[in-house]
């Protein structure tokens, strides 16, 4: 690639680490002046920190102002490798390198998606223990490639083009789902008729509806075992199959009666829901459709089929993934480093209860926002894909840049 060189960091840049302030002192903290933790290092940009430190701070200890701009990279911590560029000024702790351009050779922007897109060949280089940290001159020698810099800020807007576009989903989704929270919290308290409430042993709920256990509320599920039907194939539904993101089953295997595993014994039929019970509040819930009918899933799940007469599947399902059930069912978990529950603990919860025209009402009303929620992230996977593809590409020269100007004139063109 003509023009493109190979250098080590401290070649191109300066690098330092920060420092932690007394924390006796109390004076040190609760000032004006940013302190970044190595926590706080997402590949993101940092404008404002969780702490911060005085002036006073900074001239009694370790901790460092590093300009506007700055790279930061996690040297060691949960967020190891981990990158951010500074909006503001700001000092670190010991856990953060800053790197910073010795002069105009680089863009910065270009540098730090050159991090990370070499994060796994840092990561090799990690030592120690149960946290494996990576030093500082680790980072000082380690080399990266830089095309000539017209060509990295070109590169560099692209990317962060694309990051941009996957923060805004994020934004999105954040709102949307913070807006199903709040919406769940008036309507099954409230409800949708506008009714006085009544104090019951669940909290407050309109006056004309009920308050059930669930058990009261389902039909009997059966279980099958499909080694009785050595060749007969059928789809398993395993506790890692249904996303707690989208709450839907997405990953299934099929497998031989004969190769199934002990746990493979519970029938789920269209109409029912499972809900994991092992680890129950990490929300592994799902509506089991048609394309499921009479497959199995595993004894890690609790299967319930409304009673249609008395239950819709849609507003029990909405009502399983609220703070209300969550946390009752965090009281009954049993178990420190496997926690479950019981059948009978999911059966045995109280919910409130509305008429079947006002259970349908708020199922739909939830599904809505669900199916918003599940478009928008449809959509950062997208791009967080193509933001994958573009950064291996850039950064190896397999694609060039006038080559992704010219596909964006032809595509207008033919517009």
């Amino acid at each position: 690639m003509e023009g493109w060189k190979i250098k080590r960091i401290e070649e191109i840049a300066k690098t330092t680490s920060g420092g932690t302030p007394s924390r006796t002192k109390k004076e040190f903290y609760n000032g004006e002046v940013l302190w970044v933790k190595s926590g706080e290092l997402d590949d993101n940009y940092i404008i404002d920190t969780e702490e911060k430190i005085t002036q006073n701070a900074i001239k009694n200890s370790s901790a460092k102002l590093f300009p506007k701009e700055t790279i930061l990279m996690a040297m060691y911590g949960a967020t190891v490798g981990k990158t951010a560029i500074l909006k503001k000024e700001a000092t670190t702790n010991q856990a953060v390198c800053g790197i910073l351009p010795n002069e105009d050779n680089f863009n910065n922007e270009f540098l730090r998606f050159q991090l990370i897109f070499k994060r796994e060949d840092f990561l090799k280089q990690r030592y120690g223990g149960a946290q494996p940290n990576i030093s500082q001159t680790i980072i000082k020698t380690f080399e990266v490639i830089l095309p000539p810099l017209p060509e990295q800020r070109k590169i560099a807007h692209v990317l962060s083009t694309v990051q941009k576009a996957i923060e805004q989903q994020d934004n999105l989704i954040r709102t949307t789902t913070e807006l199903k929270k709040a919406l769940m919290q008036k309507l099954f308290t409230e409800g949708t008729r506008g009714e006085h409430q009544k104090e019951t042993e669940i909290g407050l709920v309109p006056e004309s509806w009920e308050v059930v256990k669930i058990e009261k509320l389902i039909l009997k599920t059966k279980i099958r075992y499909p080694g009785k039907e050595p060749d007969k194939e059928f789809i398993y539904v395993d506790v890692s199959s249904v996303s707690n993101e989208f709450f839907r089953i997405e990953n299934t295997s099929k497998i031989l009666g004969k190769e199934a595993p002990s746990r493979a014994r519970k029938i789920i039929q269209d109409g029912d829901l499972i809900f994991a019970t092992v680890r129950p509040t990490l929300k592994r819930i799902a509506k089991i459709s048609q394309d499921y009918h009479n497959q199995i899933c595993s004894t890690g799940y609790c299967v319930i089929k409304p009673d249609p007469d008395k239950l819709i599947q849609e507003y029990l399902y909405q009502y399983l993934q609220t703070d209300f059930f969550i946390e009752k069912i965090e009281k009954l978990q049993r178990g420190a480093s496997y926690p479950a529950v019981r059948d009978s603990d999911v059966k045995g919860i109280y919910i409130p209860l509305p008429k079947l025209t006002e259970q349908k009402e708020i199922g739909i009303t939830l599904n809505i926002l669900d199916q918003r929620n599940n478009i928008l992230i449809s959509k950062k996977q997208t791009l967080t894909a193509l933001f994958k593809t573009l950064l291996h590409e850039l950064m190896t020269g397999q694609r060039r840049v006038h080559e992704l100007e010219f596909e964006a004139r032809e595509s207008q063109t033919s517009l």
